[in-house]
């Protein structure tokens, strides 16, 4: 965005001219790892009013898109943190105990959905750092060369939690039921 285009323009229309772009992939982005559609659209909501509120300069930043990322992130983990450390949360989250599969289904589509279920249930237990590189990776499409920028990590480290994360998920859909093993991620 050119600094042209921002001038003579009110505080709120500059701000709407450079985050309007990245509202879609923000809310994919934060939907992938809360899991939730409502949690999601709560994060990225939150996430804009504290950048508005702080009277954030976006234009001046040299990639607004990697930033927005990054903050949705961190507030991701602000806010996972608060919740690990609730030991009221913990009651309930033993896992997949509410997405089992019916066995013996007609459908095959059917059982597909329920593992996909499952899977996400997996994904969810995941630590944030472990499931931001699989949704990136994985699902998004990204390529260790791009989350190296985007993440600020070097590739080392990349691709050695890239193969926890996968081992993890492995395990805990193993443990789970050995069909989810067949699913493959598509980019």
């Amino acid at each position: 965005m050119k600094v042209a285009q921002l001038f003579g323009r009110s505080k709120r229309q500059r701000f709407e001219i450079l985050v309007k772009p990245h509202l879609q992939r923000l809310y994919a982005r934060a939907y992938r790892l809360t899991l939730s559609e409502q949690q999601a659209e709560d994060l990225v909501q939150e996430m804009l009013m504290n950048l508005y509120a702080k009277n954030q300069d976006l234009s001046a930043l040299k990639d607004v898109r990697s930033w927005l990322m990054r903050s949705l992130y961190n507030l991701y983990v602000d806010h996972w943190r608060k919740w690990q450390n609730n030991p009221l949360n913990h009651l309930d989250a033993q896992g997949c105990d509410e997405v089992q599969a019916v066995q013996n289904t007609p459908s095959e589509q059917y059982e597909h959905a329920q593992s996909l279920g499952q899977l996400e249930i997996a994904l969810g237990q995941l630590s944030p750092e472990h499931r931001q590189l699989i949704v990136m990776h994985d699902m998004e499409g990204y390529t260790l060369n791009e989350l190296v920028t985007e993440l600020a990590t070097p590739i080392g480290t990349l691709k050695s939690r890239l193969h926890r994360a996968r081992a993890k998920l492995r395990k805990m859909c193993l443990d789970r039921e050995p069909s989810l093993t067949e699913i493959r991620v598509v980019k």
